[in-house]
């Protein structure tokens, strides 16, 4: 990030899938918990992280929210 710069957070998973692509996964609690600008600096921030403690860079970065996973199915 550069000299004087410290980033306070954490990466809410990592991931491998079954063709070995890394990916970056953040979980957002309400859709617009914060802008979505914000969001992705965050995880571009995240895959920064990742980089600088694995040496390797993520394939993917993704934003899965659980409010919308929460939500009953419709009925049919």
């Amino acid at each position: 990030m550069g000299d004087g710069i410290v980033v306070n957070g954490r990466i809410d998973l990592i991931r491998r899938t079954d063709r070995r692509e890394v990916i970056v996964v953040d979980f957002k609690s309400t859709e617009r918990a914060q802008t979505e600008s914000l969001t992705r600096t965050q995880l571009h921030v995240y895959a920064l992280g990742y980089r600088e403690l694995k040496g390797e860079s993520a394939d993917l970065i993704e934003i899965h929210n659980l409010e919308i996973a929460r939500r009953p199915a419709e009925s049919l």
